[in-house]
């Protein structure tokens, strides 16, 4: 910009040639990657190393439903021993349910910027914590018969003592096994992972070959900024099928938070048998995932 104001007569000619071979090498240098890249594959990862990673991945996503509905069928148990009314038990599962909106706009750029296991270790322990004191935390179908089962025969609080036990479980096989796959710090998982990216399982094995065309750079913390996933909302395409499912999860959500309730109250069944009315959603919601993955 500055060579494009100033006078022909006023530029320096060695200055020209320095800026000409710079840009030169430049367009070498990323002609010469792009050549590379093409050589390189797309992940060095092992079958088994890919299989064991969606396996983790799958196990700690199933939290979140199952987190969410576990204790449906134990909110007349929770309200009586707490002394509250069920509508304020009710607020617990709205708290719930806005955490679960607001928070991955968070965590989704945290995971970009320092890769996946921090913030899955960092999930997870403030997870167990949550869960250690009784706090009444809130899989769709299968949630509800565990909850049912251990507020029956049990009590309403192993449903926390069962989610922080499997919460530890899970957080052991991460701290332990999950490989960092954030392309920005390992890039197709040539790079050798460092700190708390790299876990117990890759300080046991030998070092990885470094030889990779690609060199990414570990960036800077920078605060995640929730606004910019906001940005897909704008679209016509992903608008409709955003607001159409919303619709639909808000109905959802008032009948599985509402049906343990009137069952009870209504036709007098236990936790147990409360539990057991939530599988056909979920017996459904299996069937249709299925033929939707095979014929649509």
């Amino acid at each position: 910009m500055a060579l494009a104001n100033t006078p022909l007569s006023a530029i320096n000619p060695t200055v020209v040639e320095d800026c000409g071979q710079q840009q030169l090498d430049l367009s070498n240098e990323q002609a010469q990657q792009m050549i590379e890249d093409r050589h390189d594959p797309y992940s060095v990862l092992t079958k088994l190393t890919k299989q064991w990673t969606v396996f983790l991945i799958a196990l700690a996503g199933f939290f979140s439903p199952l987190s969410a509905n576990i204790y449906f069928p134990s909110l007349n148990y929770l309200a009586r021993d707490l002394n509250v009314s069920i509508e304020l038990m009710n607020l617990t599962i709205t708290a719930y349910l806005i955490c679960q909106g607001i928070v991955p706009s968070f965590v989704g750029d945290a995971a970009d910027n320092l890769g996946r296991r921090p913030v899955y270790i960092a999930a997870f322990v403030v997870y167990l914590a949550a869960n250690l004191p009784y706090r009444p935390n809130t899989a769709p179908s299968l949630g509800p018969v565990l909850g049912g089962i251990l507020a029956e025969k049990a009590s309403w609080r192993w449903i926390f003592w069962f989610l922080s036990i499997l919460s530890g479980l899970c957080l052991i096989l991460i701290l332990g096994g999950l490989p960092e796959t954030a392309r920005k710090l390992v890039g197709n998982g040539s790079i050798q992972p460092t700190g708390v990216n790299r876990s117990l399982l890759d300080c046991l094995q030998k070092p990885k070959s470094n030889h990779t065309t690609s060199r990414p750079i570990r960036p800077r913390f920078q605060a995640p900024n929730p606004i910019a996933c906001l940005r897909i909302v704008f679209h016509k395409d992903t608008a409709l099928v955003l607001v159409t499912n919303a619709i639909f999860y808000v109905n959802y959500s008032c009948v599985q938070a509402s049906l343990s309730t009137l069952l009870m109250d209504i036709y007098g069944l236990d936790a147990l048998q409360v539990g057991l009315t939530y599988l056909p959603y979920g017996i459904a919601c299996g069937i249709a995932s299925f033929l939707v993955g095979q014929y649509v």
